[in-house]
C-alpha cells in the first residue's frame, strides 16, 4: 500500500528549535509519563531492542476522567523504526479512561500514533478539545468509548480539528457522534481518512459524525471539508444549516452514508455508487454482515442534498440538477485490495471533475480544483484519460496518468504564459526532491519564494508543506535566528513526459488563505535540464545542486551546469528592507569558476490570476563569480550595482546533490 510519506526538512529549511525535545524508548510507559510531566514540547518514540511500539497506560489514581491534562504545545511522532505507537488502557474501554484533554489556545500534534480501548463517562472517549487544536496525521482510534458525545474525538468551544490518514474504527458515543463530535464553535478539516461502523446508544437514529455547531470558520462552514474520505456504514448528522460543509470541488467519496440535517447539506465532486459484485463489505464487530448498504438518497430525506455540481448517482433521487451532474449513472467503482474505493477504466468519474481554480461569488481568494493529493497521495489533477488536458476525478482517488518521475527531471519550470516565474526541482533520490517557486507577493507589492522537500508519486512530485522563510536582511544585517518559516501552502508538480515540451506539464498549488495566495493552476514548460530525456549532460554536470553558507542558514544558490556549457544560478535571499529577493542569471564556464550576470525584478506583478508578464521588469543587479575549490565547496563573490547590496565574498558548501550526478574526475 502506497502511504504518503512526510519528511522533516533539510538543514537549510530547519528553524532553530526554541523547545525541549525528549526521546522515548517503545514500550517504556514510565519514561513517556515522565516527558509529559516534564511538559516536553515534543516526545520523539524510538524502538528498542525489541522493537516495541506499544504502551500500556495504568489506570489514573482516584477519580480522574483525563489521565493528562494537555495545556502546552505538545508533539509526538514515532520515528521510522518504530512506523507507529500504540496506546492503550490496562482496563476496557466503559471501565476506562480517556487519553488527553487538550486545553484552550494550545495544539495537540500526533503523527503515526494510535488509540484503542480508550473511554470517558463524559465526551470524546480518547480526546476531548475544550478550545485547543488537534492535528492528527496517519493515525487510528478504535474500539473507544464515550459516555457523551464523540466515542473518539470530541470538539467544543472555539477547538479546530485536522485529521489526515486516519482510521476510526468501532467507536461508540452514548448520545452522539460515534466517532467526531463538533459542538460550540468548533471547526473541522478532514481528509483522507477512513470511518468505519461508528456507533451511537443503541444504533438507532445516532450520527457515527455529529457536526452541531455555530462556528464559523474563513470559508463560512463549519467543518471546512469532508475530503478525500472513505466511509462506511456512515450516519452524518449535520445539526445546524451552518454546520454544512465546503464539498464544491473538494471530491468527497461516500459509501453507504446517510446525511441528517435540518437544512439541505451542499455536496459537489460526490459519488453515490452501488457495490460491485466484487464488494465484499468488512463484517461487523458483532460478526454480522453489514446490512445497511443503501446508495439511494430517498433514504436520506426529501431534498436533503443541494447540488454544487459535479456529482454522480446510480438513480435520479439525490436532487442533482445541475448540468454538470450525471444522475442516473454507475459509476464504475471498485474497492481497491487496500480499502480504497476506485474508479475502473472508463469510469465517469474519471477526469470529470474540474480542470481550473474555483472562483466563489463574494471570495477574494480561488480555491483549488481539488485536493493537492487524493486519498492514497497521487497527485491532483491528472491526465487521467490522456486527451492532455489535467481534470480532477470525481470521488476519493484520482487515476494516475502516465509518466515516471526520473533524476532527468532535476530542472527548472515555466508557464509561457506567465513569464517571470517559476520553479526549479531538484531530484535526490528514488524517493525524493526539493521543489523552489520564484514568484510574486498576493498583493503585488515585491518578489517572493517558498521551498520544501517534496516525495515522488508515480508520475508526479508532491511537496505537502511550503514554507515561506521571512525576517531577516541582505549582507551584514542577516540573522538567520530571526527568520521565520511560515507554512506557505502545498503544490504538486505531474510529469507525463521526460521532455515535458509544449505545456505537457502541469502544476496545482494550493495557498495558504492566511497569507493571501490563492489556489492556482499552471500548465508547465521545462526551461532547463541538468541530465537525461536523450541530451548528453555537460561534463560538470556533478557540480551542481544547492549551496549555502552554514552560518546564514536560510539563503542560499541554486546552480545548473546546462549541456550545452552556460552555468545557471538563481539566490534565494532577503532585501536590505527584510523583503524576500530572488536573483538569477547565467554565465559560460571557464574551467572550475563562471562569472554570471545577474538580474533581479524591479517591478513586480501579483500571484495567482492577477499575475500580469507584462508587469516584471528585470534589471541589471550586478555580478556572481562562483569558484568551485572542490566538487562540495565553492567560493562566492559579488558584486552589485543596486544601492543597499555591496560586494563581499561567502564561502559556500554544498547543500544538495542531484540524482543521476557524481563529482567530476
Amino acid at each position: 500500500m502506497r502511504t504518503v510519506q512526510r519528511f522533516c526538512l533539510l538543514v537549510l529549511f530547519v528553524p532553530t528549535l526554541a523547545f525541549a525535545e525528549c526521546e522515548v524508548m517503545g514500550g517504556d510507559f514510565e519514561a513517556f509519563d515522565a516527558a509529559m510531566a516534564q511538559k516536553c514540547a515534543k516526545i520523539f518514540f524510538s524502538a528498542n531492542t525489541e522493537g516495541e511500539r506499544q504502551f500500556v497506560v495504568p489506570a489514573p489514581m482516584g477519580n480522574a476522567d483525563y489521565r493528562y491534562i494537555i495545556d502546552w504545545n505538545l508533539e509526538l511522532e514515532a520515528d521510522d523504526g518504530l512506523s507507529r505507537v500504540e496506546f492503550e488502557p490496562s482496563m476496557p474501554a466503559q471501565q476506562s479512561f480517556g487519553f488527553a484533554d487538550v486545553q484552550d489556545d494550545v495544539t495537540l500534534t500526533l503523527r503515526n500514533i494510535r488509540f484503542s480501548n480508550f473511554g470517558s463517562a463524559e465526551n470524546g472517549g480518547t480526546l476531548q478539545l475544550n478550545g485547543g487544536k488537534l492535528w492528527m496525521e496517519d493515525g487510528r482510534i478504535r474500539d473507544s468509548w464515550s459516555g457523551g458525545y464523540g466515542g473518539a474525538i470530541a470538539a467544543r468551544g472555539d477547538s479546530d480539528v485536522f485529521l489526515s490518514g486516519v482510521q476510526l474504527k468501532f467507536n461508540h458515543a452514548e448520545f452522539g457522534g460515534g466517532h467526531v463530535a463538533f459542538h460550540g464553535n468548533s471547526t473541522g478539516t478532514l481528509f483522507g481518512n477512513k470511518f468505519y461502523e461508528g456507533t451511537v446508544g443503541n444504533g438507532a437514529f445516532g450520527y457515527a459524525l455529529d457536526v452541531n455547531t455555530t462556528g464559523i470558520n474563513e470559508y463560512g462552514v463549519a467543518v471546512k471539508s469532508l475530503t478525500n474520505s472513505y466511509y462506511s456504514s456512515q450516519d452524518i448528522n449535520m445539526g445546524d444549516f451552518r454546520a454544512s460543509f465546503l464539498s464544491l470541488g473538494d471530491s468527497v467519496s461516500f459509501e453507504t452514508s446517510a446525511y441528517h440535517a435540518v437544512a439541505p447539506v451542499s455536496t459537489g465532486g460526490t459519488i453515490f455508487f452501488r457495490p460491485s459484485l466484487s464488494f465484499s463489505p468488512e463484517r461487523s464487530r458483532d460478526g454480522g454482515d453489514k446490512s445497511r448498504l443503501q446508495v439511494a438518497c430517498d433514504d436520506f430525506g426529501t431534498n436533503a442534498f443541494t447540488s454544487l455540481g459535479y456529482n454522480i448517482s446510480p438513480d435520479d433521487s439525490c436532487n442533482l440538477d445541475q448540468p454538470s451532474d450525471q444522475p442516473n449513472t454507475e459509476a464504475m467503482m471498485d474497492l481497491s485490495e487496500f480499502g480504497w474505493v476506485i474508479p475502473q477504466p472508463g469510469s465517469p468519474a474519471i477526469d470529470g471533475g474540474f480542470e481550473d481554480v474555483i472562483v466563489q461569488p463574494g471570495e477574494p481568494l480561488a480555491l483549488p480544483p481539488c485536493p493537492t493529493i487524493d486519498g492514497r497521495g497521487t497527485a491532483r489533477p491528472q491526465d487521467g484519460d490522456g486527451d492532455g488536458n489535467f481534470e480532477c476525478d470525481l470521488g476519493a482517488i484520482e487515476a494516475v496518468g502516465v509518466g515516471t518521475v526520473l533524476p532527468a527531471h532535476s530542472g527548472a519550470y515555466y508557464n509561457v504564459n506567465r513569464n517571470g516565474e517559476g520553479s526549479y526541482v531538484e531530484i535526490l533520490s528514488d524517493t525524493l526532491a526539493v521543489v523552489y517557486t520564484f514568484t510574486y507577493q498576493p498583493d503585488g507589492s515585491g518578489p517572493a519564494w517558498f521551498l520544501g522537500l517534496a516525495t515522488l508519486e508515480d508520475n508526479a512530485i508532491v511537496a505537502l508543506e511550503l514554507q515561506r522563510p521571512i525576517g531577516t536582511e541582505w549582507g551584514g544585517a542577516f540573522d538567520a535566528a530571526e527568520i521565520s518559516r511560515d507554512p506557505a501552502g502545498a503544490m504538486n508538480m505531474v510529469f507525463p513526459t521526460c521532455r515535458v515540451s509544449g505545456n505537457s506539464g502541469n502544476a496545482a498549488f494550493t495557498g495558504h488563505p492566511d497569507l493571501g495566495y490563492e489556489g492556482l493552476v499552471s500548465r508547465m514548460s521545462r526551461a532547463s535540464q541538468v541530465i537525461g530525456c536523450g541530451i548528453a549532460p555537460s561534463a560538470r554536470a556533478g557540480l551542481s545542486g544547492s549551496f549555502y553558507d552554514p552560518a546564514r542558514d536560510g539563503e542560499g544558490l541554486i546552480v545548473e551546469w546546462l549541456p550545452d556549457g552556460r552555468v545557471l544560478v538563481i539566490m534565494f535571499t532577503y532585501g536590505p528592507d527584510g523583503s524576500q529577493q530572488w536573483l538569477t542569471g547565467q554565465g559560460v564556464a571557464v574551467g572550475d569558476s563562471v562569472e554570471i550576470d545577474v538580474q533581479y525584478p524591479a517591478a513586480s506583478t501579483s500571484w495567482g490570476r492577477n499575475f500580469n508578464p507584462n508587469e516584471i521588469n528585470l534589471m541589471s543587479w550586478g555580478t556572481f563569480t562562483l569558484t568551485w575549490t572542490d566538487c562540495n565547496t565553492l567560493v562566492f563573490d559579488y558584486d552589485s550595482t543596486v544601492s543597499g547590496y555591496g560586494s563581499g565574498t561567502l564561502n559556500y558548501r554544498r547543500l544538495t546533490r542531484l540524482a543521476g550526478t557524481s563529482c567530476p574526475t
